[in-house]
């Protein structure tokens, strides 16, 4: 769609943002100068001039303020959709309402022309730091004796997990916490970016989403502890950790390395067998919440294969194993295009920092002479996230 007076087109000079409504050869006209608060100053014959867009979609439209596709949120990707009127979410003016074309007897509509991968090291978007653990760093002076204290008490606001339903920016209550140490919090929690404080945290103390309350303490009157304001910093942490599938038996990216979408991904290394086996079991001892899941697979090296590992399958699973009908001391699969990869038996959620043993078995999958093990983790709570203490795994005849 070509430039006019009713579709000016964009031009960045340095670090002055143009418009423009004609274009010959190498000359533009129309030009308006100065646009979005930037400076308009004499450039320099032979600066360099470059259009404000990308794959032909203004650059006025991207470089502003979204509100995020609810869909398609991962850890460490979005959508945002591009707006195609004449203003962003604050009302400001960013281009030509384009909203109507696309119908008949208007201009085609807006779209991307191409694919491109743009903005390198330049490109930044605004961001909420998740954490689920905190440490906050306080150096400080404290006479001997214990004659003074200092105890500190943190408040925040909530967060929503990759993949869960949590609610955000709900402040939460102050908790007491311990000075140069990790600190579990009872929830996922965030700082929030500045957009996001502006528009939903415009009611907390002095609009912040992370508050740290120091009370300093003394037995004597002539002494009191000291702390050093300007080396205060906090650490905040979170596990990266997903729940991209809804059916493992059905949905089979977890079989290799490549595909697999989950965040969370435990494979060991290979292990080489001295003589062929025949049945492979595995061992867990792990924390499971109810908002928690792990899913544990297997990798076979055959004797007539080469020593690289195929494609993970998934362990059976209780609800496609039967009774030992051939009688060789194992449960049968039912039919191994539907395995979970579930534990043998059914096992329950764990309860506060309980480790339950996990059984899984693949009969009768041999012979092979090596295999790999490979455990997805996800959850719909990221700081209910699984954990493990042993993991065994045996080749039996």
């Amino acid at each position: 769609m070509d430039v006019s007076s009713t579709n000016p087109g964009y031009l960045i000079v340095n670090s002055e943002l143009m418009s423009y409504t004609s274009a010959s050869g190498t000359e533009i006209g129309g030009v308006s100068r100065g646009l979005e608060d930037t400076v308009a100053v004499p450039h320099p014959s032979g600066t360099f001039i470059q259009k404000y867009e990308c794959g032909d979609v203004s650059l006025r439209r991207i470089n502003t303020k979204h509100n995020i596709v609810d869909t398609g949120i991962d850890i460490n990707s979005y959508y945002i959709k591009i707006p195609i009127g004449s203003t962003d979410i604050d009302g400001n003016p960013i281009a030509v309402n384009r909203d109507s074309d696309g119908s008949t007897g208007n201009n085609p509509a807006l779209s991307f022309n191409k694919e491109k991968s743009v903005g390198g090291t330049n490109a930044y978007a605004s961001e909420n730091v998740l954490y689920d653990t905190v440490t906050p760093f306080i150096s400080a002076i404290l006479p001997p004796e214990s004659e003074a204290s200092i105890s500190a008490q943190l408040k925040s606001v909530s967060a929503t997990s990759v993949n869960g339903n949590e609610t955000s920016f709900l402040e939460q209550p102050y908790v007491d916490v311990e000075l140069n140490q990790p600190n579990k919090m009872n929830s996922l929690s965030m700082v929030a970016s500045k957009v996001n404080t502006e528009s939903y945290l415009s009611n907390l103390v002095k609009d912040k989403s992370s508050v740290l309350s120091l009370s300093l303490s003394t037995t004597n009157y002539n002494l009191s502890p000291m702390i050093f304001l300007d080396t205060a910093s906090a650490e905040y942490t979170k596990y990266l950790i997903n729940n991209p599938i809804s059916d493992y038996i059905s949905d089979k990216r977890t079989s290799n390395f490549i595909e697999d979408p989950h965040a969370a991904v435990y494979i060991s290394k290979t292990i080489n067998l001295a003589r062929p086996s025949n049945t492979l079991r595995v061992n867990v001892s792990a924390y499971r919440h109810k908002s928690a899941d792990f899913r544990v697979m297997y990798s076979l090296i055959k004797p007539e294969m080469n020593t690289t590992l195929q494609v993970f399958e998934m362990f059976p699973g209780y609800n496609n194993l039967t009774s030992d009908l051939d009688s060789d001391g194992f449960l049968d699969i039912i039919d191994t295009s539907n395995n979970s990869g579930l534990p043998d038996t059914f096992t329950s959620s764990s309860a506060d920092n309980e480790f339950i043993q996990y059984q899984y078995t693949a009969p009768n999958v041999g012979p092979f002479v090596g295999f790999a093990i490979k455990i997805v983790m996800s959850t719909t709570k990221m700081d209910k996230y699984p954990r493990f203490k042993d993991i065994r795994a045996i080749a039996l005849l």
